[in-house]
Parts: C-alpha cells; sequence; structure tokens
C-alpha cells in the first residue's frame, strides 16, 4: 500500500492513520478533536428582564425597577470568566443606572467586586476576582436592583431598547426597556390643508391640526383630551367673520375629545381675505400649555372677475 495515500496525525497519546480521500475541512476537524482544541463558549442569559420607563423620567428623576429580579447570566463553562476579566451592563444612550441599588450576587466561588460606574452611570463593570471552580453547573451572576431612568436633559427615541451584558466571551441582551411617553406638556398648532406654502382661497376653510405633546415632542398617550382646550382668533376683523368648525362649540374643544395618535382637527373659515388670521389653541388647566398658527387666505380671484365683469356689464 502506498504511503501517499495517507495523512500520519501524531500527538503525544497515539497515531491516527487519516485516508488522504478525507476532506481538509473532516481532517482538520479530527485533528483539533484529537489535539485537544477548545470549542467556542457562550453566555447564558437564564433569567431575562423588562422594565418600562416614562420619558418624563428625565425631569422627575423617578426609577424605574426591572423584573423579575434578579436577572441572571450564566457562563456555559466553569472557569469561562477568567481571572480580572469584566463583566458589564450596558443601557442604551440617554439611560442612567441607579448607583446606589445595583449589585451583583454570584455562584461556585465566582466572586466580582464591587460594580465601577462610567461619569454617565450608563455603564457599570464588574471584575472578576476569583474564577468559577465546579464541579457541578457552571457559574451564575445574578444581577439585582436594577434601577433606570432617562438622563437629566435627554430624550431617546419612544420604543423599545436593550441592557446588555459583556464579557469575555461574547455580548448578550438581558432587559428589554420600553420607553413610553410622557404627560401632556406642549401644544403644536398648524396648518395643514392646504398642504403649506399654499394658502386656501378667501372663504374657503382652512384644516388645522393640534398635536398634544409630551416634553420631548413626542405624541401624548391617550386616547381623548384630558381637559377643555379654548381656541380663539384674533384679526382686524374678527365679529361675524371667523367660523370654527367641529370638535370646537362655542370657542372650546371640550375635554374627552377622541385623539388620534395624540391629534385632532378642526377647520377655521375666515371671510376677510386681505388679512392674515391668528388662532390660538390654550390649556384651560395649565395656560402655559398654549401655540399659535397664523393663516392667510387668498383672494377669490374668479369671483372678483366675476364681480367686476358684472359691475361694467351696461345696462339695457
Amino acid at each position: 500500500m502506498r504511503n501517499d495515500q495517507f495523512l500520519i496525525s501524531q500527538d503525544s497519546r497515539r497515531t491516527q492513520v487519516l485516508p488522504r480521500r478525507v476532506s481538509t475541512a473532516v481532517r482538520v476537524m479530527v485533528i483539533g478533536l484529537l489535539l485537544g482544541t477548545a470549542t467556542a463558549h457562550a453566555d447564558i442569559v437564564t433569567i431575562g428582564g423588562t422594565v418600562t420607563v416614562n420619558i418624563d423620567s428625565r425631569s422627575t428623576l423617578a426609577w424605574a425597577t426591572v423584573a423579575p429580579d434578579p436577572v441572571v447570566l450564566q457562563e456555559e463553562n466553569f472557569g469561562d470568566w477568567t481571572h480580572a476579566s469584566t463583566i458589564v451592563l450596558t443601557a442604551p444612550v440617554d439611560y442612567e443606572f441607579d448607583p446606589a441599588t445595583l449589585a451583583a450576587v454570584t455562584t461556585d466561588n465566582l466572586t466580582v467586586g464591587a460594580p465601577a460606574f462610567d461619569p454617565d452611570n450608563r455603564i457599570a463593570t464588574f471584575t472578576v476576582t476569583a474564577v468559577s471552580t465546579g464541579p457541578g453547573p457552571a457559574a451564575e451572576i445574578r444581577f439585582s436592583n436594577i434601577n433606570l431612568r432617562v438622563r437629566a436633559g435627554q430624550c431617546p427615541a419612544v420604543g423599545a431598547a436593550d441592557i446588555t451584558t459583556t464579557t469575555v466571551i461574547e455580548p448578550e441582551n438581558i432587559v428589554v426597556i420600553t420607553l413610553d411617553q410622557g404627560a401632556l406638556y406642549s401644544f403644536a398648532l398648524a396648518v395643514t390643508n392646504p398642504v403649506p406654502p399654499a394658502n386656501p382661497v378667501a372663504a374657503n376653510p382652512a384644516t388645522m391640526t393640534l398635536t398634544l405633546q409630551d416634553q420631548c415632542g413626542n405624541a401624548v398617550a391617550g386616547a381623548v383630551t384630558p381637559n377643555d382646550i379654548t381656541v380663539a382668533a384674533a384679526g382686524a376683523s374678527i365679529p361675524g367673520n371667523v367660523t370654527f368648525g367641529a370638535p370646537v362649540v362655542a370657542g372650546v374643544i371640550p375635554a374627552g375629545t377622541a385623539l388620534l395618535a395624540g391629534q385632532l382637527t378642526f377647520t377655521v373659515t375666515y371671510t376677510q381675505s386681505a388679512e392674515p388670521l391668528t388662532v390660538t389653541v390654550t390649556d384651560s388647566v395649565t395656560p402655559a400649555i398654549t401655540d399659535s398658527a397664523i393663516v392667510t387666505w387668498d383672494p377669490d380671484v374668479v369671483s372678483t372677475l366675476a364681480l367686476a365683469v358684472d359691475t361694467n356689464t351696461p345696462v339695457a
């Protein structure tokens, strides 16, 4: 039998003869097994958490607590998290942890130091001071009392985000954050039909859209207006020349009026096309919540021409 038909692989314990017809990938795998090549390990989130944070926590400074408590991360095999390596919890940008409460408990002889925080309290770093030794299940690190809020002055996007863990092995998502809109903070009033820069024609209605906003400009949650909203007009020829459409009743949008994604619409009609009209909306409970928009009507050219023609028609 010819020697060039075989591949010899030898370690300190034994010699193996592998046929050359076996693929290179298989030969590498078998040789790796014979030489004790380590396989890739993975961290395991055995208990993940959730938390709902309100955007107003940026000003109220109220904390939201992750549940369940604790959340748990496990190494796949004891000794995976090596001495002096780090286990890092990272909150999304614009969030912060409460450094006074966040703690960790470990198992299977694994020990970590107290968490060190970055200046924004967004990143908590635990350093491994003793490695897990086994036997038995791999070690766990149990993060408890995770309190979270939006950092003062920040406005993260409404929706979902994650708290992540990063170890010497790999990163994992361990907590899902849901950010809720805040309470009513401001109004935004705008002309939406005709679409600017177009103007309505004299004596025709303009559609105005009112958006109820939180302190980060997000449309507030909720199906109805929380308070009465007054609607007023200012111009040179107001009396008898301005008409508001529903849901405005006698200059008021009543509390309980339906909202669609934090918005409502109404129409305004003004017969004095030669001058702009300023429309102002104001919350009846908190007058500081107010906004104005200017509506300008274009002359009715067709009617004006028709009137001019009619005026100049000779009488028979």
